[in-house]
């Protein structure tokens, strides 16, 4: 189709000969590669206009010309909540399409097309004078800028879209920004962000020189900002230097962005594969937090949501860094390590704690376990344990035994507990004990290696003392009840979602598993399939779900037929 001069969305700065080209990338097909697909931008964009003219819009619904209406049928499609890259590459691809159709849709669907940005090069393609180039090394494609000088129009179009991004990911794996390309950019802005209204920010896997580069597109409405290094090697030096750079940033960052509310830092060990090289190398190092890092992560004044995965330096000065709106704290290193970290932490607003220890004796994962009880306590709603242990697992625990401090914590809301590696045992009798501990308890979620398992008796038992629960997965569950007694009149449990992940008895039989189904039918009728997965339907807890569902189904239709 040849350009029409008179056609207005030919002249829009919403719908440029740029954008068109932008569409074009995103209309490739999703299985080709990243270079492959980001290609067609080059194509003559002549040939990319709307159907009709956009004056005209001959049959177009007067309620689809409101462009509040269209950005909440257009959010319906990009609801943010597909994670498989296959999903998410289709409703971009929808998206463009729709941004093509008339010039009424189009404003609307390009401020959703281009709101959540997963990469960063067709926004830096919008820039003629950006180029890509192959270089040896990995990522072998690096970004510059070849010439600073940039036409007035091309600019006024960069910042056009520039403000419609709100969440952006960098990953610098996938390609690399040469380091003074978003400076000199940022320098012909006025040293204003290049993203004004960014309020999410991911810089993945980055550089060390790389990470300042990002300042350049920070506003002061950013929100969440997450950050990760890639290590292959860590000395004493490479340390010192990583460290530094984490807290000058932070300083920066702080300024920066005042309203700042989520932080997110991980520091990964060294490469594995280089460890295998360097034979001498023992335990693989990471880089550890300071003082000097907490004093400034304590300085964002608005943060809610801290999240670190790193090590922490035995030398922390002993009087506590605070944190007055902090609600969050996810933890991911050693256990000496969190047990250093939560002995300094000062936070009168903790709702939820996170933590994941990689590596522990016995005596460290009770002191962390105490000491986060004792610290946080007082407002805990929300816990998360995730702990691997490092000395001799062959004694047998009880669950109880393990998880004893938490049981002081009558408030508690939501508890997960995860215990790869460990020898457990969870009976009818620790089930009861823990409902009468969390009577408020709402989510609860068991996951380790049992050596026995409670009896379906217990879920009945557990759901009557915590009656608002709604989410209950138990590691294995034995088959044998008296669920349905003689004359049993209680009352049916709000449960909306039960999984048993490894049950004791892989081969239950056919009147087994109609015993089972109906007796969970009977006690908790609400159980929802829509929060399920495929997965549910494996194995002989499958089975089970698969019959209740089957009368869910059959006993709600009839309900609902009079005949």
């Amino acid at each position: 189709m040849m350009r029409d001069a008179s056609n207005p969305i030919d002249s829009d700065t919403s719908t440029d000969s740029t954008s068109s080209m932008f569409f074009e990338s995103y209309a490739s097909d999703a299985s080709d590669s990243d270079s492959s697909s980001l290609a067609s931008i080059h194509e003559d964009p002549q040939q990319i206009v709307p159907d009709e003219p956009a004056d005209a819009q001959p049959g177009l619904h007067r309620a689809l010309q409101i462009e509040d209406i269209l950005h909440i049928i257009f959010d319906c499609v990009t609801n943010g909540q597909n994670v498989l890259d296959a999903v998410r590459w289709a409703e971009k691809t929808w998206m463009a399409r729709a941004a093509r159709t008339c010039k009424a849709f189009s404003k609307p669907a390009l401020d959703i097309l281009w709101r959540e940005m997963d990469d960063l090069r067709p926004w830096l393609r919008l820039i003629s004078n950006v180029e890509c180039v192959n270089i040896a090394g990995y990522p072998s494609e690096k970004y510059f800028m070849f010439s600073n000088k940039i036409r007035p129009s091309e600019w006024t179009r960069f910042k056009t879209y520039s403000r419609r991004i709100q969440r952006l990911s960098y990953t610098y794996r996938s390609y690399r920004l040469d380091e003074n390309l978003l400076t000199t950019l940022a320098k012909r802005n006025g040293g204003e962000p290049l993203l004004p209204a960014l309020q999410e920010l991911a810089w993945l896997r980055a550089a060390p020189y790389d990470v300042d580069t990002s300042l350049n597109l920070i506003p002061s409405c950013l929100c969440k900002f997450e950050l990760s290094f890639s290590i292959e090697y860590v000395d004493d030096s490479t340390e010192e230097q990583l460290a530094s750079c984490f807290d000058t940033f932070l300083r920066e960052l702080s300024a920066k962005a005042p309203k700042l509310q989520k932080v997110r830092a991980d520091f990964p060990k060294e490469s594995e594969v280089y460890r295998r090289w360097e034979r001498d190398r023992g335990e693989a190092r990471t880089v550890l937090i300071s003082t000097q890092t907490l004093e400034m992560l304590s300085q964002l004044s608005n943060l809610t949501d801290l999240d670190l995965s790193t090590g922490i330096r035995r030398s922390l000065e002993a009087s506590p860094f605070n944190f007055p709106y902090l609600s969050r704290l996810r933890f991911c290193g050693p256990l000496a390590a969190a047990e250093r970290l939560i002995r300094v932490l000062l936070v009168p607003a903790l709702i939820e704690v996170e933590l994941i220890g990689t590596e522990g004796e016995e005596d460290e994962y009770t002191r962390t376990l105490f000491l986060t009880c004792s610290q946080f306590g007082a407002t805990l709603q929300r816990i998360e344990l995730k702990l691997s242990m490092t000395d001799d697992l062959s004694t047998t625990r009880s669950v109880l035994d393990v998880i004893t401090p938490l049981l002081k914590l009558h408030d508690l809301r939501s508890v997960d507990l995860d215990f790869p590696f460990w020898r457990l045992t969870l009976c009818d009798e620790d089930v009861r004990a823990i409902g009468e501990a969390w009577p408020q308890l709402e989510q609860l979620r068991i996951d380790g290696s049992m050596r026995n398992s409670p009896s379906i008796d217990s879920l009945v038992c557990i759901a009557t003392l915590c009656p608002m629960l709604t989410i209950l997965t138990l590691p294995s569950i034995d088959p044998a009840c008296t669920l349905l007694p003689a004359g049993h009149t209680d009352s049916s449990h709000n449960l909306k979602f039960l999984f048993v992940l490894s049950p004791n008895h892989p081969e239950w039989s056919d009147t087994i598993t109609t015993e089972v189904a109906q007796a969970l039918y009977h006690h908790f009728p609400y159980i929802d399939l829509d929060l399920y997965n495929s997965s549910v339907f494996l194995g002989c807890w499958g089975r089970v779900m698969a019959r209740y569902f089957e009368m869910q189904g059959s006993l709600n239709a009839n309900v609902n037929d009079p005949s």
